[in-house]
């Protein structure tokens, strides 16, 4: 497969260096940097993108444009005329644009004929513009925490089920969080707030009703711990509650994986990456490269229609399994990470999808 041309503004007219780390877009790193004295020992992790990608500073000989930061870059420090003169010089050159926008957030207004590179869409009003990226999981955690041995588990005839993360709340955080998801909506009318807000009510209230569910139902196992904060292993940098994450993910049938204030679980790509299968509602999702993934082959699929019986809805898919294709859809799961969704095997596909997109017509060499 050729490489795909790219060409965009020098990061350096945009940002300084000291805002590379956070939004420079990834592949652009190996060309320019990340602008950080440690750049050198991060790399190695960023060379497979010179096999997929060549830099032109001609606009003119480029495949595609391509906003250096990701968009959340030009709105939290209001520049987004730079981002609006990028891509006119793109529609200039008759050349497609294609912007990065990270974390939970979705943008309201948009340039009509750029690409958006996001983690969440709903189906219901999904463009033709867009490509859903897989949750950044950043590293494998099969190889970090279990040294890349994939340890299959047997079926029972009770499945165990299992959940880490933020469940619960105290009482006058939970209206704290209501009144500023309202504030949020209000500032969308009057035009400060860029982004699709969350919903009134957190998530979080609904994944607790869930858990109450599974938990109420004597055909299943559980294993629960219910956090008063997010991502505690991670943002908190609390190494036991991380690996009580992982463990919880790794020593049971299945995860729980229901969206969080955006549309998209990352705890799916967490749970695939272990080779465990996930628990997956679909709440109006879009999930990457549905054209290549048998999602509903893969995963533990349920529909919001059977949310209030998740319980059977969920001994019905694990009765369906034979003790061979229980085993078979735990491997199954590894690889639809390793392939499509870890960050290599995404940036790998998505540049294949490039340049069958920009190139049609040409054959793999």
């Amino acid at each position: 497969m050729s490489k795909v041309k790219i060409h965009s503004i020098s990061p350096a007219l945009h940002a300084e260096k000291e805002n590379w780390q956070q939004y420079l877009i990834h592949p652009l790193r190996i060309f320019f940097g990340d602008g950080s004295p440690e750049w050198p020992q991060y790399k190695p992790a960023f060379s497979f993108y010179q096999e997929l990608y060549e830099y032109t500073t001609a606009p003119q000989s480029a495949d595609i444009h391509l906003l250096p930061f990701a968009i959340n870059y030009y709105y939290r420090f209001k520049k987004l005329g730079l981002a609006k003169e990028a891509y006119q010089q793109a529609e200039e050159s008759g050349k497609p644009f294609l912007i990065w926008i990270e974390g939970d957030f979705d943008l309201l207004s948009h340039f009509p004929n750029a690409i958006y590179l996001k983690n969440a869409s709903f189906r219901s009003r999904q463009h033709t513009n867009e490509i859903i990226r897989a949750g950044d999981v950043r590293q494998d955690l099969l190889h970090k925490y279990y040294k890349g041995q994939l340890s299959v588990r047997s079926k029972n005839h009770i499945p165990k089920v299992g959940f880490d993360g933020l469940a619960s709340y105290p009482f006058v955080r939970l209206l704290g969080l209501i009144g500023q998801n309202m504030k949020d909506r209000l500032d969308i009318l009057t035009g400060t707030r860029p982004y699709d807000p969350p919903p009134v009510f957190p998530l979080l209230l609904r994944r607790r009703r869930l858990l109450s569910k599974l938990a109420a139902h004597p055909d299943i196992a559980t294993r629960f711990n219910l956090r008063k904060a997010f991502a505690q292993g991670t943002r908190q940098k609390d190494t036991n509650a991380r690996l009580e994450f992982i463990q919880s993910i790794y020593s049971t049938d299945y995860t729980l994986c229901i969206r969080g204030s955006a549309n998209y679980s990352l705890r799916l790509y967490e749970t695939m990456c272990l080779g465990r299968i996930p628990l997956f509602l679909n709440t109006d999702c879009v999930l990457p490269f549905e054209e290549k993934i048998d999602w509903k082959g893969a995963i533990a699929w349920i529909e919001e229609s059977d949310e209030n019986r998740i319980a059977e809805a969920l001994l019905d898919f694990h009765q369906s399994l034979t003790p061979d294709e229980f085993k078979e859809r735990q491997h199954y799961c590894r690889e639809i990470w390793l392939r499509y969704l870890s960050k290599e095997g995404f940036e790998r596909s998505l540049s294949k999808y490039l340049n069958e997109t920009i190139h049609p017509k040409k054959q793999d060499i």
